[in-house]
């Protein structure tokens, strides 16, 4: 008994359970026969042929990789269908029906994998590039930090040189001091946070570093409440402000330099009096723009530095670390 006889009401309740149940087998067989290979198939291309690049010669392979198996399993299943349900049919008519039916569950398998294969391909993308953006960042970060220790060491050798020459003893002093600060240096080498509360006691070991050579012509006060020191910011970033305030302005007994460290609005301001040097260095930015750029790769605020009302003043992002 057929199809026609099927729609025609002709058989009985038993017939069309029978009928349903042989095409529902069949229609399972050819879904399980079929889906692993077109699987297996667009994985393979999309390894070697890809849509972009090659997308002609990609259409004609699975163009034709659906009519050939579209052909062969309809002479496996099309004989099949004839002998047990279709058998009052011509076996040409059975074939071709058999035919049309695999070509279009074959296309729509291989658009639905397509979908899924081209999901899975951008998630992977995706996990691949942020990925890498971390290894980037991790890299460049690094080259950046990397900068500050050599521009720290010859900053404070420079000071040395000139100290030696005109009071030995503050120079061994100077000498035991740096060893410590240098040490806190090399230890920031794979971090690219720090506690506030770490970089406040290692500032104050550097303003003793400096007290050494400037004495009472050198004034640090600070004023940070308890609560933040649960917060981060980038190693040696106030260690570089402070040595800026010192290179670029007059330290001196009649024009003492001053500078204050306080908390505002979640921000760390550091502020000295503005008083340049008339033989000041070039100031080539190095620096400051390290430690932007450096603020800039871990969080989306950048620090701010200003001159106004006779004052010098950073203003730095506090970071709250996880």
């Amino acid at each position: 008994m057929g199809l026609e006889e099927f729609f025609e009401g002709e058989l009985s309740g038993e017939g069309v359970i029978e009928e349903m149940a042989a095409y529902l087998a069949i229609l399972v067989i050819l879904l399980v026969t079929t889906a692993t290979p077109i699987y297996k198939v667009i994985k393979k291309l999309n390894h070697n042929l890809l849509w972009k690049n090659h997308f002609l010669k990609r259409f004609s392979y699975e163009f034709a990789i659906v009519l050939l198996m579209s052909s062969l399993l309809s002479l496996v299943f099309g004989n099949l269908i004839h002998h047990f349900i279709e058998h009052n049919l011509a076996t040409n008519t059975v074939l071709t029906r058999t035919f049309l039916f695999l070509f279009l569950i074959s296309s729509l398998l291989f658009g639905i994998f397509e979908l899924m294969l081209l999901s899975e391909q951008k998630d992977e993308l995706k996990r691949l590039n942020e990925q890498l953006a971390k290894e980037n960042i991790s890299s460049l970060y690094n080259a950046l930090k990397n900068q500050v220790n050599p521009h720290f060491l010859f900053n404070n050798l420079s000071i040395l040189s000139a100290l030696i020459h005109y009071d030995t003893e503050k120079s061994e002093q100077f000498i035991h001091a740096f060893s410590d600060t240098y040490r806190y240096v090399l230890e920031l080498k794979d971090e690219n946070l720090v506690p506030l509360e770490r970089e406040l006691a290692f500032l104050d070991n550097y303003y003793f570093l400096q007290k050494i050579r400037f004495g009472n012509n050198l004034i640090f006060a600070q004023n940070i409440p308890i609560e933040a020191i649960q917060y981060h910011i980038p190693p040696l970033a106030l260690q570089l402000l402070f040595e800026n305030a010192i290179k670029h302005n007059i330290v001196s007994k009649k024009q003492p330099l001053h500078i204050h460290l306080y908390l505002e609005n979640k921000q760390l301001i550091f502020k000295n009096n503005y008083q340049k040097r008339t033989d000041s260095p070039v100031s080539t930015g190095i620096g400051l723009k390290n430690l932007t750029e450096r603020y800039l790769l871990i969080n989306t605020t950048s620090p701010t530095f200003v001159i106004e009302n006779g004052e010098y003043k950073a203003k730095l992002p506090l970071i709250y670390d996880d």
